[in-house]
């Protein structure tokens, strides 16, 4: 069961034509249960992009920003295999948020189920939007999200080091059917599905 950090960074990595198996073998048998032993880290859950081949990311769920910025990170990732693995990477992105209050959550809760789909919508809020209606836009969207049937949580949270850019972590029951997103107080935009992986 995936338990919800007070902070939450994701890692999307696309892996070259080949090589997605030993991929998620490293994933699977070295990284991550190297990084579930560094203090704060809380838990993970590794996905597949629906539309896009050999594109995956991992959500981690951690209890604070100095986990992440820790020497024992840094130590635990930090291993020949992964020095590999970081060459066949064709894409590669990490991107650390916080919960934007109100959202619902209590850090180390656990998601309710376990859900077997995620949409993640990453958003950019226009300059000229103000910050009341940023919050009214993304309580909105999060109300059009929820009703659908197969939803079993949404997370929002908002980027630690750009103040404008916010993520919504759709977990669904069921594969999503809608994978777009209007945001009339967006400069951008973007939807992205993926399934879960048991690694």
């Amino acid at each position: 069961m995936q338990k919800l950090g007070a902070v939450v960074y994701t890692v999307r990595s696309t892996v070259a034509e080949g090589w997605d198996a030993e991929f998620n073998r490293w994933q699977g048998e070295e990284h991550v249960p190297r990084l579930l032993q560094v203090p704060g880290y809380l838990s993970t859950q590794g996905y597949a992009r629906l539309d896009r081949p050999r594109a995956f990311m991992n959500v981690w769920q951690i209890e604070s920003r100095a986990a992440f910025e820790g020497e024992a990170r840094t130590t635990a990732a930090h291993t020949p295999w992964r020095a590999r693995m970081a060459e066949v990477r064709t894409e590669h992105s990490v991107d650390v948020y916080v919960p934007i209050s109100g959202d619902g959550v209590a850090a180390g809760q656990p998601l309710r189920e376990g859900p077997e789909f995620l949409v993640r919508y990453d958003l950019t809020a226009r300059a000229d939007v103000s910050e009341a209606q940023v919050a009214a836009g993304i309580d909105a969207l999060v109300k059009a999200l929820a009703a659908d049937r197969a939803t079993v949580y949404i997370r929002v949270l908002k980027a630690l080091k750009a103040p404008r850019v916010y993520l919504l972590l759709h977990y669904l029951r069921e594969r999503p059917a809608v994978t777009s997103v209007e945001c009339p107080w967006c400069e951008r935009a973007e939807a992205a599905p993926f399934a879960a992986l048991e690694r």
